[in-house]
C-alpha cells in the first residue's frame, strides 16, 4: 500500500511530513481511493468523477458522492498527504495519474476486528524483530492506525496500555538479519558465517526454506546442498550472511512438516513419563512437551505425563524449567539416571562455588 511503503522506504524528511494532524475519515479515504482507482484506468474530467462517485453511491453501501470542491480538496490530499502523482491538465480539462500501473494504493479502510489485529501483530513485530525492520513495520502500523481514525474503538491511552513481556534471548544485528530475511523472501542461497553450540566457528553455504521463530529466538530451517541434509541454524549465532545468486525452490513438504516437536532435531532418547504435582500440571497444559502428550490423574494431587520421541536435552530443559519437584521423570530409567547426574552437577557446583 502507498501508506506502507512510504512507512518502509521514507527519508528523514518524508518520515516527519508523514507525522502532520491531517486525519482522514473513512468515507474520505474510501472516495479517495475511488477516485485513484478511475485515474488507473485513464484521465478524467471533473464531471466524470462527480458522475461515476454518484454512481458508486447508488450501488453501494456508502454515501461517497460530494460536490466538486470536494473533489478538488481530496486530490489535493492525495497529493500532498500520499504524494500521489496526480496533475491537472488545462488542456484536456482533465485529470492524469501517473504510474498507472503502480502496485501502490490507497491505505485500506478496515473494520475493527482488522485493525486490532494489525494493531497486535505491530506490538509483537516490536518485541520479536530487530529495530530497523520493527520500526518499519511499527510505522506503517502506525500510518494505517492514523488514516482509519481509531479513536472510538482504541484510544492512543488504551494501545499504549496493551503491554506483550517478552524476551527475545541473544540480539541479532540489524544487517544479519536484513540479509537472511530478504534471502529468506526471494528464495536465495545463503554463505553464512556459523558458530555451534560449543564456540566452533564454520561456513555453510543453505538455503533458507523457511524463517522460524520459536522458542522466543529466530531461526533457520535450511536445507545445505553440500551435505545434501535438512539443519536448522539459529539466527543468533550467525556472525556474517552473504547472499548468494544461486535461487532455490521452497519444499511445501518440509516446511509443511515444521512444528514445535522436537524442531531441533536432537536424537530421540524414547518415550517418557513424567510424574506432575499440581502446579506441573498446570505448567504441562500452558508449555506442552509434546503436542500428543496425554495426562492421567494418579490421585488428587499427582499426575503422569506420557509423551513419545523425546529427547535427553528436551526433557531436561523441559522439567528443570520448573520448581524442582513439580515435573519428575519417572521412565525409563536412563531418562530418571540423566536427570539425577544433572541434579548431582548442580548440586556439587553449588557447593563448591565462593564468592
Amino acid at each position: 500500500m502507498w501508506t506502507h511503503q512510504r512507512a518502509i522506504s521514507m527519508t528523514g524528511q518524508e518520515k516527519t511530513a508523514s507525522k502532520s494532524d491531517f486525519v482522514a475519515s473513512r468515507k474520505q479515504i474510501k472516495r479517495m481511493a475511488r477516485i485513484v482507482a478511475l485515474l488507473k484506468q485513464g484521465d478524467l474530467t471533473m464531471k466524470d468523477i462527480l458522475e461515476d462517485l454518484e454512481d458508486s453511491t447508488m450501488r453501494g453501501t456508502t454515501d461517497i458522492s460530494c460536490a466538486s470542491r470536494t473533489v478538488r480538496r481530496d486530490i489535493e490530499i492525495l497529493k500532498r498527504e500520499y504524494h500521489c502523482p496526480l496533475e491537472y491538465a488545462r488542456s484536456g480539462h482533465c485529470y492524469t495519474l501517473h504510474t498507472k500501473n503502480s502496485a501502490r494504493t490507497m491505505p485500506a479502510v478496515l473494520n475493527n476486528s482488522e485493525l486490532l489485529a494489525i494493531v497486535i501483530g505491530g506490538k509483537f513485530s516490536k518485541d520479536i524483530l530487530p529495530p530497523s525492520t520493527s520500526r518499519s513495520v511499527e510505522d506503517a502500523v502506525d500510518e494505517i492506525i492514523r488514516s482509519n481514525s481509531t479513536t472510538e474503538f482504541l484510544s492512543s491511552g488504551r494501545l499504549k496500555a496493551l503491554k506483550i513481556l517478552s524476551n527475545t534471548g541473544e540480539t541479532i544485528s540489524d544487517d544479519v538479519f536484513n540479509v537472511i530475511f530478504e534471502a529468506w523472501r526471494t528464495c536465495h542461497r545463503l554463505l553464512i558465517d556459523y558458530r555451534n553450540s560449543k564456540d566452533e566457528r564454520s561456513q555453510h553455504v543453505i538455503e533458507p526454506h523457511a524463517l522460524v521463530f520459536y522458542d522466543m529466538q529466530w531461526s533457520i530451517r535450511a536445507f545445505c546442498p553440500d551435505k545434501r541434509k535438512w539443519l536448522t541454524f539459529l539466527a543468533s549465532r550467525i556472525d556474517r550472511a552473504y547472499s548468494q545468486e544461486e535461487r532455490f525452490t521452497p519444499s511445501q513438504k518440509e516446511i509443511d512438516s515444521i512444528s514445535p516437536d522436537n524442531y531441533y532435531n536432537f536424537p530421540s532418547a524414547g518415550n517418557v513419563r513424567i510424574r506432575l504435582t499440581r502446579s506441573g500440571l498446570q505448567f504441562a497444559k500452558a508449555h506442552p512437551l509434546r503436542s500428543n502428550q496425554t495426562i492421567t490423574a494418579r490421585d488428587m494431587d499427582t499426575y503422569i505425563l506420557t509423551a513419545t520421541d523425546i529427547s535427553t536435552e528436551e526433557m531436561l530443559r523441559w522439567t528443570l524449567s520448573q520448581v524442582p519437584g513439580d515435573a519428575i521423570p519417572i521412565a525409563p530409567q536412563r531418562m530418571v539416571d540423566t536427570i539425577k547426574e544433572a541434579l548431582d552437577k548442580m548440586k556439587t557446583l553449588c557447593e563448591n562455588f565462593q564468592e
